[in-house]
Order: C-alpha cells, then sequence, then structure tokens
C-alpha cells in the first residue's frame, strides 16, 4: 500500500511524535499491543522527517510520509482521547486522506481478525 501523505505544521507532527514517544515507553512491556510497537518503531521515522524540515523552516507547512497502519492506529486511538487544535488538525488530515482512499473503518460492520 502507498504511504499516506499529509501537509503538517510543525507542532502537528510533534503530537505525532510525542504520542509516538509515550507508545514507545510502554511498547516494552510484554503485555503491550501490537498497535504500541508499530507506533514506537515509527518514532524514529517521524523524528527524522520533523528534524529534517525544522532546520529548513519551523513556521512552515511541509509534507509527511506516514504509512497507512500508523495513520489508521492514530486516527481510531485519536477519536477517543481528549484533543487540542494541533491534534484535531491532523486528525482532519488523517480522515480526509483515509476516506479518499477508502480505508476508514466502518465502525458499523465486523472487524477481520
Amino acid at each position: 500500500m502507498e504511504p499516506i501523505k499529509v501537509r503538517l505544521e510543525h507542532g502537528e507532527v510533534n503530537q505525532i511524535l510525542q504520542y509516538c514517544i509515550g507508545a514507545a515507553g510502554i511498547a516494552v512491556l510484554p503485555e503491550a499491543s501490537l498497535e504500541l510497537i508499530v507506533l514506537a518503531e515509527f518514532r524514529e521515522k517521524i523524528a527524522t522527517q520533523l528534524m529534517r524540515n525544522r532546520q529548513r523552516n519551523r513556521n512552515k507547512v511541509f509534507q509527511y510520509t506516514l504509512p497507512v497502519s500508523v495513520a489508521r492506529i492514530l486516527h481510531r486511538r485519536w477519536q477517543e482521547i481528549p484533543y487540542n487544535r494541533e491534534r484535531q488538525m491532523v486528525l482532519n488530515a488523517l480522515d480526509h486522506e483515509l476516506t479518499n482512499r477508502e480505508l476508514k473503518p466502518d465502525l458499523s460492520k465486523p472487524t477481520i481478525v
């Protein structure tokens, strides 16, 4: 699957990074879910993208690449927790991309396990 490309500001990407850092702290536990492990592994990639773009211009909007798995995990998890403006903007961008690709899960249908 092609990765999802979204245009985000520095603060918005920082929300993703902070969430992945939190997931990495929990992912070391033996009973951690696979979703947390995926987010923990993605942490370094998003940190690299953030640092590269921060060096160019911190106030500009840049295009970031997220694997579909990470986008779907963040989209589902962030709908269940309180959010701020930056997190809401990321959620809107992910929702738009997932809807365009018809990858947004329909919660009324059963999931395939």
